[in-house]
């Protein structure tokens, strides 16, 4: 019995979720977004936008349409957006965004001079709703790295981040290529034969666990990275955007010395704006004066939203049968309330020493050492419980690139080998 269940759970894990809904809410849904920003002023527009985004939100996250795993996760990632609009619809004053929205080397109110539904007011609808840092706008985000300066040519700048791009497709290509082989390789060389419910960048080996949760993260930070350096170059060259327009989609590695940098200076900071709305509206909902609790409040909730938002958005995407949507979520929600935990934990310690060395210097060579070490063994340990759903839901068991380079380099770098 227990053979066949056995039997059973591996020939579900290569037979995947046929999807049975439609891609006509999550279009509507996008269009819906450009709507409520170019939309005229009229009594009631704030509850009719908003209630209808959060409807129409509801019914396309619940709506798997496509057994394509990439057009998936490209409608799963649109959550980032749409609570950005809603944000930005629900907590603007009378008459509404255009009054709190406008570019830095534009007029302010710039928007209540455009016709509704014009070409201009879309314009300045879709770029608010794509950059979402809010670069060069009145709400631009904390900690973005510093960027370009206005003297900056235009092709020099797209020379330099065309170099920039052709690294970073060897780097994923070395990346998709070791994954393929650290992982869902079996014993015998063939691809595509493994149980991936039971794949995990775990190891036993301290040094093997860094070593695989390192190559898998990056896989990600890789391609978001490609992304964002592939669009600078394209809308840079076409003269539609200005150098200036985009700095750097990720901090320096080398300022990653605790968690709160990790989230506050290194990573793409898309949704800091959003979630802060959303957290301190509740904090002032329930009146928690400023303070350490009203702080960690705060501080707890915005991961909490995100952990929610990651696992919900995981739901639009083919998974293998054996594997639950518990499986393939929880995961993800864990992680991030263990963000949270690991930056309360550590702002505890650099209290306590701050009150016990008081005249200690701040920022030794052994403070940094420390940092690294920390920093280090803390993403071991936390980024498993989000790694390991990419590798169950088989996300990286066909390389994301259609060619290869350096797959011969892979066999001297691969190391650490699937338990």
């Amino acid at each position: 019995m227990v053979s066949q269940l056995a039997s059973s759970d591996y020939e579900r894990n290569f037979v995947f979720s046929t999807p049975n809904g439609s891609i006509v809410p999550h279009i509507l849904l996008f269009i819906l977004q450009m709507g409520a920003l170019s939309a005229p002023v009229f009594p009631g527009r704030k509850v009719i936008f908003s209630t209808a985004i959060i409807g129409l939100a509801v019914a396309a996250s619940l709506n798997p349409f496509t057994t394509d795993p990439r057009l998936a996760q490209f409608f799963s990632l649109a959550w980032p957006h749409y609570l950005s609009v809603l944000e930005k619809i629900i907590f603007a004053p009378h008459p509404g965004p255009e009054v709190t929205l406008w570019r830095i080397d534009r007029p302010a109110h710039e928007a209540l001079d455009f016709m509704p539904f014009g070409v201009r007011k879309f314009v300045w609808a879709f770029v608010i709703w794509f950059n979402l840092r809010g670069i060069r706008w009145n709400f631009q985000v904390k900690n973005i790295p510093k960027g370009p300066s206005h003297r900056q040519g235009r092709w020099s700048f797209v020379v330099g981040r065309a170099i920039v791009f052709v690294r970073l497709l060897l780097i994923a290509d070395l990346l998709c290529q070791l994954a393929v082989q650290n992982f869902y390789t079996a014993s015998n060389g063939t691809v595509g034969t493994v149980n991936s419910r039971y794949l995990t960048t775990r190891h036993p080996n301290l040094l093997c666990r860094v070593y695989r949760t390192a190559t898998v993260g990056m896989i990600p930070y890789t391609f978001m990275n490609l992304q964002y350096v592939g669009g600078a170059v394209f809308w840079v060259m076409l003269g539609i955007s200005k150098p200036v327009d985009w700095p750097p989609f990720f901090g320096r590695l080398s300022e990653v010395t605790t968690v709160r940098a990790f989230w506050g200076k290194f990573w793409h900071q898309m949704l800091r704006r959003t979630v802060n709305a959303y957290t301190g509206a509740f904090v002032d909902a329930v009146y928690l004066p400023p303070g350490t609790f009203r702080t960690y409040t705060q501080l707890w909730l915005s991961f909490m939203i995100s952990g929610v938002m990651h696992a919900v958005s995981i739901y639009l995407i083919p998974a293998p049968l054996n594997i639950p949507f518990r499986e393939r979520s929880l995961g993800f929600f864990q992680f991030f309330i263990l963000q949270a935990a690991a930056i309360t934990f550590e702002d505890f310690v650099q209290y306590l020493y701050r009150n016990v060395a008081p005249g200690a210097k701040r920022s030794s060579w052994w403070h940094r050492l420390l940092g690294y070490g920390w920093t280090i063994c803390w993403f071991a340990f936390s980024l498993p419980y989000f790694l390991d759903i990419m590798l169950k839901m088989k996300n990286m068991e066909k390389p994301m690139l259609p060619f290869t380079l350096l797959k011969p380099v892979v066999p001297y770098v691969s190391i650490c080998a699937r338990e």
